[in-house]
């Protein structure tokens, strides 16, 4: 049989599966499965917890995770047994938990006067967007959140915002980039605040 059923002996509970169900996103089981284990030699032993490995099977059997799956301990089990497919969308789905919500930022121009500049951040299939209203323009700006290095880019008509989850925020100006760009840093005080609400 090119593609035998695989009995599973998870934590002492037995699962079935296709082998090509198994190595469909990893390298670990492509590798046990081309080396001296075979089908005929009976259960392969995982010494893994059944209620996350379930998570992982549905993951190798659609392609995809639910929305209730336990991020942090599939993302354990999924590098026990280098899945690397579902490493990357844990990744990305802890991200989007971690900065989804208001981000309240006080800023401090050269003349020492406050504002507050207010961020919504969602998500959206797995990418994260912002929502802000504009004073100056009197209009609301959607888009997308681009992430550079440890930075995200909220871009608006005049330039962009450069927001760090730990507090800073830098001004960057239309066509202002390098040098010109960190001069101004000393222009903007930002302070994240914790998020009011949250948007899904």
């Amino acid at each position: 049989n090119a593609d035998p059923v695989i009995t599973l002996n998870v934590g002492g509970t037995r699962k079935q599966t296709r082998r090509s169900t198994l190595t469909w996103s990893s390298r670990y089981f492509k590798n046990i499965f081309d080396g001296p284990f075979k089908p005929e030699d009976g259960e392969l032993f995982l010494d893994c917890d059944i209620v996350t490995f379930e998570y992982v099977l549905y993951f190798f059997r659609h392609h995809r995770l639910p929305r209730d799956a336990p991020m942090e301990k599939v993302k354990d089990v999924a590098n026990m047994f280098s899945v690397d497919k579902l490493v990357e969308e844990t990744e990305r789905r802890l991200e989007c938990e971690r900065l989804v919500g208001t981000w309240h930022y006080e800023i401090k121009d050269v003349d020492e006067k406050c504002t507050d500049n207010t961020f919504e951040i969602y998500e959206k299939e797995l990418q994260l967007w912002f929502h802000v209203f504009d004073v100056d323009l009197d209009e609301h700006l959607h888009g997308q959140l681009k992430k550079d290095e440890d930075r995200y880019i909220v871009q608006e008509k005049w330039g962009s915002w450069h927001l760090r989850p730990s507090g800073q925020m830098l001004l960057v100006g239309e066509g202002e980039s390098g040098e010109d760009a960190k001069s101004m840093r000393t222009d903007v005080l930002a302070i994240r605040k914790p998020p009011r609400a949250h948007i899904r």
